[in-house]
């Protein structure tokens, strides 16, 4: 049995704002900021598209206006604030939705149907909110990303020119009229919650139920190539609020969410790490593959044993195919060629044994405990040594045996159905 000497769980989770969680919450500045992009952005557009929309013959009221959605991170509760600026940002993902008759009367003239393809309403949703968000930019001193910084999939406006460290990702997306109506039906709008309020939900998943979402069975999303592909946004929201259901512990699987993404933020300052969505999973099924373990450890309430539980095993994963079904074929989330498979791999097994030398090595001191946990996790690690507490004891839970992963052994390619 390994024998502990430290506990330092304070480092990463205490109840003052020192800890490491609280260190990556986005600042007071940085909220109010997107608080009042995000809503710039919709009384820019919601104008423009109900113009459209009344020019082309939309006559149902509601099918004029365009619904808003905080997507991705927000909506996880994982969004951190960026490890290394300028070269990080947060990122934030606004969706606008448009119901099908909205596009599909742009392409009809007195009555008539015109021989417009799908591919050039696309490109007109396209234009016509580029052109908006151009003119929005340019009166509030942002940088709106043009010519060859376009996004494939989405509009994306750069708040860094206005001292803000982050950015707005506005994808496109069309549904259903029925699909829509179930919006307009909702009692509850998250349309009318701001950006800083969202952050204080535990978890807006929930929220979503309210709001209608949840019942959303067809959403397409536009791209600049003229394209609609089939949007998997809600099955992934579902996936992740059902796993954290399953695992019965949210509030501590966000945090471990946050710290695989800080770990990487801090370990990658110019991009090239896994990416948010493969971390999520990658924890996620570790902890439903090693159950017995891992619930001993999420009952436990130690931050640093169930850290050191999962980067044990993270390696397998990152060099591994991890396969969900949320569309209608399979895909990995691991885009990783090999050779960055291996970079991942290295990288883990690093933190991997630093959580292992700071729990065994009797000759460290608490200061150089933090000194080593910083390495790995960056600067916003406290450097309080009151938050490493001494223990001489054989703990039951501790098993910290070093994954060495080089190749995988064996295929380990799983399907998730999508929610």
């Amino acid at each position: 049995m390994t024998t502990e000497n430290y506990n330092f769980h304070g480092l990463f989770h205490n109840s003052t704002d020192s800890s490491f969680i609280k260190k990556l919450d986005l600042d007071q500045r940085c909220l109010d900021a997107l608080d009042g992009a995000v809503k710039k952005v919709k009384e820019t557009l919601t104008p423009v598209l109900r113009k459209i929309a009344e020019a082309a013959g939309v006559v149902e009221p509601n099918y004029r206006s365009p619904r808003y959605r905080l997507q991705g991170s927000k909506v996880y509760g994982t969004q951190n604030s960026p490890a290394h600026t300028p070269e990080q940002q947060v990122d934030v993902d606004l969706g606008t939705y448009l119901a099908a008759t909205f596009l599909d009367t742009i392409a009809q003239q007195d009555g008539k149907k015109l021989p417009v393809p799908a591919k050039h309403i696309a490109k007109i949703y396209f234009e016509t909110v580029d052109e908006a968000l151009r003119v929005l930019c340019r009166k509030e001193g942002w940088k709106y990303l043009d010519g060859n910084e376009k996004k494939h999939n989405c509009c994306r406006i750069d708040l860094s020119p206005k001292g803000v460290d982050a950015h707005i990702d506005v994808p496109l997306y069309a549904m259903p009229n029925q699909e829509f109506e179930k919006l307009e039906k909702a009692a509850i709008a998250l349309d009318s919650i701001n950006f800083a309020e969202a952050t204080m939900r535990q978890n807006l998943a929930s929220q979503i139920d309210e709001d209608g979402w949840e019942e959303l069975d067809v959403v397409v999303m536009a791209t600049r190539q003229g394209e609609w592909s089939e949007s998997d946004v809600q099955k992934v929201i579902l996936h992740f609020r059902e796993a954290s259901s399953r695992i019965g512990h949210p509030v501590i699987l966000r945090r471990l969410w946050r710290y695989v993404k800080a770990w990487r933020d801090q370990n990658w300052r110019e991009g090239g790490g896994p990416s948010s969505i493969l971390l999520m999973e990658a924890v996620t099924r570790i902890i439903e593959d090693t159950q017995s373990a891992s619930y001993e450890l999420l009952e436990g309430g130690r931050d640093d044993r169930i850290l050191a539980h999962l980067f044990t095993h993270l390696g397998w994963h990152l060099n591994d195919d991890v396969t969900v079904t949320w569309g209608t074929e399979p895909e990995s989330l691991n885009r990783g060629t090999q050779d960055e498979r291996q970079e991942w791999v290295s990288a883990v097994n690093r933190c991997a044994k630093t959580f292992d030398r700071c729990f065994v090595d009797t000759q460290l001191t608490p200061a150089q405990v933090i000194g080593l946990v910083t390495q790995q996790f960056g600067q916003r690690i406290p450097s309080n040594t009151s938050l490493v507490k001494s223990t001489r004891q054989s703990p039951a839970l501790l098993g910290l045996g070093i994954a060495q992963v080089q190749v995988s052994p064996q295929e380990r390619v799983r399907s998730t159905q999508g929610a």
